[in-house]
């Protein structure tokens, strides 16, 4: 189910099959880095302004997991992929071949998750540039910790939550018997997603 406000149905399933795409080929890298077999999809999302997030990302409360990267060109913002910390502990442990242990998140499981989120967002936002012909530059991806009570916590240092458009997906990663879930987000300047949409509408209009 997609729910969004301003999004066109049809421009909404477009950019919800480009981003499929984008993390399927990143799980597929995950899966030649690891060794493991790996899969990763993005069932919905949701266009959400400041007041709606909660609702959204109500098992992302607590302490966080959250890496980011800043975006710019033919379109410009940041894309973040986020877990509550059981699961980025989890997930950590599965790409490095670990058995379940102290929930330490040490270096290397650090490593392992801003090494994810490079490549998860790398091949979405390449994917996105790639097919609507808008070349983008990436900044450095950070890791961060963050403790957050809410929606505004966690994405407040990036980007202004009053004035950004944020775009939230629900994301499920399988590595063997184990699924994690967690969330991607793209968070635009009402510019940045006024020109994606309009080259989404135009993918989309047969």
């Amino acid at each position: 189910m997609i729910s969004t406000p301003t999004l066109a149905p049809a421009t909404a399933d477009v950019l919800l099959e480009l981003v499929n795409i984008g993390v399927g080929r990143a799980a597929r890298g995950l899966s030649e880095l690891t060794g493991r077999e790996v899969t990763m999809t993005i069932p919905t999302l949701e266009l959400i302004n400041h007041t709606a997030g909660d609702h959204v990302l109500e098992s992302c409360h607590g302490i966080t997991i959250r890496v980011s990267q800043a975006f710019s060109g033919g379109i410009g913002g940041h894309a973040m992929l986020v877990l509550n910390r059981a699961g980025a502990v989890r997930l950590a442990e599965l790409l490095l071949g670990k058995e379940a242990g102290d929930d330490a998140f040490d270096v290397n499981e650090q490593g392992a998750m801003l090494e994810l989120g490079n490549i998860v967002i790398g091949n979405v936002i390449g994917l996105l540039a790639s097919e609507l012909d808008a070349p983008v530059e990436y900044e450095m991806p950070q890791l961060q910790l963050r403790g957050t009570k809410n929606y505004i916590d966690l994405i407040s240092d990036i980007v202004d939550p009053r004035l950004a458009k944020v775009i939230i997906m629900r994301a499920s990663l399988s590595i063997r018997e184990d699924r994690i879930s967690g969330y991607f987000l793209m968070m635009f300047p009402d510019t940045s997603l006024a020109g994606l949409i309009s080259k989404l509408t135009c993918l989309a209009t047969p």
